[in-house]
């Protein structure tokens, strides 16, 4: 009984888990070439460029800790 119960439990979860699961279509890259570069090469592939990511001052804070 205990190890039906268990079993059930854990199915349960692994249920949950994949309903909570999030999916987005979004991706962020370097683009070496400008806005227009980054335009054709997500042209190319069948996407839209969204523009530039804004960084902040404290995500360099970050960044430059971790180099």
């Amino acid at each position: 009984m205990a190890r039906g119960v268990f079993v059930s439990a854990a199915i349960l979860l692994v249920l949950l888990q994949a309903a909570w699961a999030h999916y987005t279509s979004t991706w962020a890259v370097h683009i070496p070439g400008g806005k227009d570069a980054a335009d054709a090469v997500a042209a190319d592939h069948g996407f839209v460029n969204l523009g530039q990511h804004k960084v902040g001052k404290a995500i360099l804070k970050r960044k430059k800790s971790f180099l």
